[in-house]
């Protein structure tokens, strides 16, 4: 049924449309954007740049360690 709209909506407004110029692009997939956990104990500690994680990773090498994420909304 949006579909239907929209395609009506850009008939409607073509005249309007050739006389700006954008670009646009228009995907079905949802993001999900999370944070890795550094420490929780009340609550949660993240990686504040790609730096830290890594240098937590690099202290991690030739050991088992987990890693927790968080959904952000």
């Amino acid at each position: 049924m949006i579909t239907a709209q929209l395609r009506q909506l850009i008939r409607d407004r073509s005249s309007k449309l050739t006389a700006s110029r954008s670009t646009i692009g228009l995907d079905g997939f949802v993001d999900t954007v999370v944070k890795v956990v550094r420490s929780k104990q009340n609550t949660s500690s993240y990686f504040n740049t790609i730096a830290e994680f890594g240098e937590f990773t690099r202290e991690k090498g030739g050991m088992n360690f987990s890693l927790e994420l968080e959904e952000q909304i």
